[in-house]
């Protein structure tokens, strides 16, 4: 009787019997991916490498979060206390 150990790493059987993975279709992904991709800038970050952020709309996002998101105002804290850029290229 096979233990767990013998089990393939791969939670998705047929990917792991050397199928394609199971992910949905490849059209909704990439339409989804197309339509997701100008969530990733904003006008500050417009033509910059994805994944920047200004701190002026660090601090927009923190202000959205204390109103609508159950964030304490007082310890929110300042937008630098959530991201930084010195890991981005």
């Amino acid at each position: 009787m096979p233990t767990p150990r013998d089990e393939p790493r791969c939670r998705h059987r047929r990917h792991a019997e050397g199928g394609p993975p199971q992910a949905g279709q490849p059209e909704a992904q990439l339409a989804g991916l197309k339509l997701s991709q100008q969530l990733y800038f904003t006008k500050d970050s417009q033509g910059k490498r994805p994944f920047r952020v200004a701190p002026a709309t660090m601090e927009e996002s923190l202000k959205v979060l204390v109103t609508y998101g159950g964030m304490d105002a007082a310890t929110r804290g300042k937008a630098d206390d959530y991201f930084t850029l010195e890991l981005l290229p």
